[in-house]
């Protein structure tokens, strides 16, 4: 996790991935935001106060089992960075939700689809509009399959994202 302090005591924790020797964070723009609007104003060249917190709990699990991410735009940093450190034999499908098509091109840029074996998109501001957690119900009979062989699956984005995939990974 990356926590950004914006003013005295106030800070945001972001999801971030570590691609070789950088690192990479999407923010979703929220109008008087603290800490988008922050981010989104900085001109390249400034430094702000940040530092890396490091997150026991979320990491890239050590097995060969196939390997399912579920991720809205604020979650796929830190799934970019796992694709890229998991080994090249391993099973790994992506299920991923966006606004839009100008938002896939600008958050798939860094991803690497050779490395994915089954892709999965949602827009959620386009026609069809459907959201991750559609994706996750309209391929349960698959996921089921994968669960059944001891597939890792992680979950990255929004609180409301990661409940409505829940419940639909419950159904």
């Amino acid at each position: 996790l990356l926590s950004i302090e914006f003013k005295e005591g106030q800070e945001r924790l972001y999801s971030i991935a570590k691609i070789k020797d950088g690192l990479l964070l999407s923010v979703k723009k929220h109008t008087g935001g603290l800490g988008s609007e922050f981010l989104f104003s900085l001109d390249p060249d400034k430094k702000f106060k940040a530092r890396i917190i490091r997150n026991d709990h979320f990491y890239l699990p050590k097995t060969s089992n196939p390997l399912i991410l579920i991720a809205n735009g604020t979650g796929i940093a830190p799934f970019i960075g796992m694709i890229e450190q998991a080994k090249k034999s391993r099973d790994i499908t992506l299920y991923f939700g966006i606004a839009n098509r100008d938002s896939h091109k600008k958050m798939t840029a860094r991803l690497n689809k050779k490395r994915i074996n089954h892709f999965h998109l949602a827009y959620s501001r386009e026609e069809p509009f459907k959201y991750v957690q559609d994706l996750v119900s309209d391929h349960a009979e698959n996921l089921t399959d994968k669960l059944q062989k001891n597939a890792d699956i992680m979950i990255c984005g929004s609180l409301a994202m990661e409940q409505e995939v829940s419940l639909a990974l419950d159904s």
